[in-house]
């Protein structure tokens, strides 16, 4: 019987263990080392993935391997750049067409032409008007910019005013 070739439809998927090699390749293993046939024996242990069916995976599904290391690689550059990777996330790929939800706040008011209070203004008195086939927010904007102003507060409020950085420098 010939083994099962991948098919670019999705029929044909990784199992969950090869999955689960991948997402310890990726997250469990430092982030500067380069990976090696160690890395990937002690992934498959955890996985309880045989060596043999990990390597067949691997050619299989050369795409999702792909995957695993461009994501390495965009972890390296953001650790590189930044000192440190939240654990469990990667930065987003730039060349994502699904990217558009993760720009910032600042963008999505810009290319509305206005403020946040300006914003806020809008949509203040929008539960009033929620009723059948009346106007419906964008919730997830307004629930996103408000995060993102909290944020922003917390994040003045650690640095000081630029007063009190005056008078201590002084």
């Amino acid at each position: 019987m010939n083994s099962p070739k991948a098919e670019p439809t999705g029929t044909n998927k990784p199992t969950k263990h090869f999955r689960l090699t991948c997402w310890w390749l990726l997250y469990k293993v430092a982030i500067e080392k380069i990976l090696d046939s160690q890395d990937e024996v002690e992934a498959c242990q955890h996985s309880r993935l045989n060596l043999n069916v990990w390597d067949e995976q691997k050619a299989l599904f050369p795409r999702e391997w792909a995957k695993v290391l461009a994501k390495r690689q965009r972890r390296l550059a953001w650790f590189r750049q930044h000192g440190k990777v939240p654990n469990g996330w990667t930065p987003p790929n730039p060349r994502d067409p699904r990217r558009t939800a993760h720009k910032p706040i600042h963008a999505f008011l810009a290319r509305r032409g206005y403020s946040f209070d300006e914003f806020r203004n809008r949509y203040a008195l929008v539960p009033l008007a929620r009723k059948k086939g009346g106007h419906h927010p964008p919730w997830h904007a307004i629930y996103r910019i408000g995060t993102w102003l909290k944020a922003c507060k917390a994040v003045t409020c650690a640095r000081g005013t630029s007063r009190e950085r005056d008078k201590n420098s002084s």
